[in-house]
């Protein structure tokens, strides 16, 4: 490959060319991004101001500049690249006055917040507080006139980045995904270590500080510049005393770890998301909208009053301190989800007698039947794809009977339900292996891999993972491929190529195994070869049943598991329908009879006739700089905003009155489902 290749005309058409080239009009803000309170895995897909609030008050070199290339490889970092700190200075009159200033000097006219709830009631009361800060310092000489009329109004918003998913009125907070994937792998293997002793573990969530010796070796550490500490504890360890040194009293052993770690597949998503609405939400503010806060309800990213959604979470703690633990629920957003262990466990509890069926229809029609116990499901949480064995045939389809259908394909294909089993898992495969193939391709300098990702007939992988993962576009059964496309992206990296001779990086396309019956992923890696004019070399890797592997996430434990309970309950009851599916539609789990999905179902295809999640595919593109002016700033693709705003009213409707808001449905066939599928609470 050449060091300095010249470039080859390529016969693109005009459209092309529109498409690469920036709109370079429209609102430009100046805005500050500073991550505040505890840290957590996903704040990296959006941030800078250093060091949080304390950064904010110290100034000077804590608050930088941020161009396109100082973010690229933040989506699988964990924590918060540009540091997070407590300021006693901020909680005083003078330290935010000296944010203020801070922020004025820089240019600063907006300000996205990501920390908990005590960062964002820090932030709203900042934007309560500008206009005396600034009347005081025009007062005091430090800024003139004309910096006070140009700042006279400072807009903030925010988004929950919080372990704890502690915020009321959003169903997922950022890092809590991830938080709860780390807490998986270290009792999975604290159950293989005690199954091999037959001990019982008690594994403490959170200790207390250690001596002070240790306390102040840590604190030299710190004071030295270094941003971590880790302490290692050998079994058997004792002190001087002989006293036993235990995890539980070093604060350092777990809970920071749940911190730590590359950010999860629904984390990458949810940070993502939210901080191209965080953007949006600024650009349509006024100086009267109200500070917002990005969250997510029913599967939907939403804005929401920041003031009210604090005020609701407040309410948490009053229910909890009165005892009112009803309430305390009631005020949680319904997020969560139960797989075959529970299902086997919860029909013993009830009474009743479990068959499994081994290999799907055709083992049942070979009589594969084999009665199940507490212990023949011991240790099925952890284990992959299906110990009972599956195989696809459609000629058992004719004599059915009642029966409840739990959708797991990791296709995520099935109409009736948001997420199938196993979705999430393969989703993480596939970014967990984009990461690694972005490291190779980035040792060898501009390679770009063309990367093969199941799905069937359906581009949920491929878009949730390509977005995920940093993909430069990917390649979709509903969206096709064309020549044209083609030129579009090879056009796209050529330009990329060229401005990176220096310094160039590895990229990566993913494309769905159905996305075109002629051009497959080993054509579209040859095409790059070939017509990228010798900036770029071009490589193929198909995923293929490394998606259907793996131990499950930890979103797909949770929504088994509570799909299964909900299952027996529903067989334990009376129904209108003999045959349902059970799904996961918004935040609830709802049953919807087989002959009301017949509508929203595009038999041919395999797939529903609406996609929730066909809303991200744009930033994709975006993202990966498609028509986007790197240096200058300016785009021809705009973001297209999917959020939902919500009032203050819409909050109290939910929360007091716990209703349902038709502004959370997609559309009227949704809206019409919702009406149709019963919720799982009824049962």
């Amino acid at each position: 490959m050449p060091a300095s290749p010249e470039i080859k005309p390529l016969p693109v058409e005009d459209s092309i060319e529109e498409v690469l080239q920036p709109n370079k009009s429209g609102v430009r803000k100046n805005i500050g991004i500073l991550t505040s309170g505890g840290d957590a895995q996903g704040m990296n897909p959006s941030i800078f101001i250093y060091e949080g609030y304390q950064g904010l008050v110290d100034g000077g070199d804590r608050i930088r500049e941020a161009q396109w290339s100082d973010v690229s490889g933040f989506l699988k970092l964990g924590g918060t690249s540009i540091g997070t700190a407590r300021c006693k200075a901020f909680r005083e009159l003078e330290g935010r006055r000296t944010g203020v200033l801070n922020l004025i000097r820089n240019g600063i006219d907006a300000l996205i917040v990501i920390g908990g709830d005590g960062s964002l009631t820090g932030a709203d009361r900042l934007r309560a507080e500008w206009p005396e800060h600034v009347s005081a310092l025009e007062s005091e000489g430090k800024i003139s006139g004309e910096e006070a009329e140009r700042f006279r109004t400072l807009m903030i918003v925010g988004m929950v980045g919080s372990i704890d998913n502690d915020l009321s009125s959003t169903d997922m907070t950022i890092g809590a995904g991830s938080a709860l994937a780390r807490i998986c792998e270290s009792v999975d293997a604290i159950l293989s270590t005690a199954m091999s002793h037959q001990r019982a573990f008690v594994a403490p969530p959170k200790g207390d500080d250690w001596e002070m010796s240790m306390c102040a070796t840590l604190k030299a550490s710190r004071d030295a510049g270094k941003r971590t500490s880790l302490v290692i504890v050998a079994e058997g360890a004792i002190d001087r005393n002989l006293k036993p040194i235990k995890s539980e009293y070093i604060r350092d052993i777990l809970r920071p770890a749940w911190r730590g770690g590359a950010p999860v597949h629904f984390d990458r998503f949810l940070g993502t998301m939210q901080g191209a609405e965080a953007v949006e939400a600024i650009l349509r503010a006024t100086p009267e909208t109200p500070s917002p806060v990005i969250g997510m309800l029913e599967n939907k990213i939403t804005t929401q009053p920041l003031k009210e959604a604090i005020e609701l979470t407040g309410q948490v703690a009053q229910a909890i301190e009165a005892k009112d633990f009803d309430r305390a629920m009631h005020l949680r957003a319904a997020a969560f989800s139960k797989q075959l262990r529970t299902a086997v466990r919860l029909c013993l509890n009830r009474g009743h007698t479990p068959i499994g069926v081994h290999n799907g229809f055709p083992g049942l029609m070979r009589g594969e039947i084999e009665e199940l116990d507490w212990m023949s499901v011991d240790g099925w949480t952890i284990a992959g794809g299906s110990r009972l064995g599956t195989t696809e045939t459609s000629r058992a389809r004719k004599w059915m009977q009642k029966h409840l259908l739990l959708p797991a394909t990791l296709s995520n294909n099935v109409p009736g339900t948001d997420f199938s089993l196993g979705s999430d898992t393969a989703a993480n495969v596939i970014v967990q292996a984009t990461d690694m193939i972005k490291q190779s391709a980035s040792s060898n300098r501009r390679r770009v891999f063309v990367i093969e990702v199941q799905g069937g007939n359906c581009g949920f992988l491929a878009v949730m993972a390509g977005l995920s993962g940093g993909s430069t576009t990917v390649y979709t059964p509903e969206e096709g491929i064309d020549l044209s496309r083609l030129q579009r992206d090879i056009a796209h990296l050529r330009s990329r190529y060229v401005a990176e001779l220096a310094r160039s990086e590895g990229r990566v396309t993913l494309c769905n195994e159905r996305a075109s019956s002629v051009y497959n992923t080993e054509m579209i890696g040859r095409i790059y070869e070939a017509e990228s004019g010798g900036f770029f070399g071009a490589r193929t890797a198909v995923l293929g049943h490394l998606q259907q592997g793996g131990t499950p996430s930890s979103l797909d434990r949770c929504r088994a598991n509570t799909m299964a309970a909900d299952a027996v309950n529903w067989l334990q009851t009376s129904s209108p329908s003999s045959v349902a599916v059970i799904g996961v539609i918004g935040s609830e789990m709802r049953f919807t009879p087989i002959t009301e999905l017949v509508a929203h179902t595009d038999f041919e295809r395999r797939v529903p006739r609406t996609f929730w999640w066909k809303a991200s595919r744009q930033l994709i593109d975006i993202l990966s700089g498609v028509g986007v002016d790197i240096v200058n700033g300016g785009c021809t693709t705009p973001y297209k905003s999917c959020a939902i705003d919500l009032t203050a009213d819409d909050l109290m409707r939910i929360y007091g009155q716990h209703r349902r808001l038709s502004k959370l449905t997609d559309s009227e066939d949704q809206d019409q489902l919702l009406r149709e599928s019963t919720p799982a609470s009824k049962f």
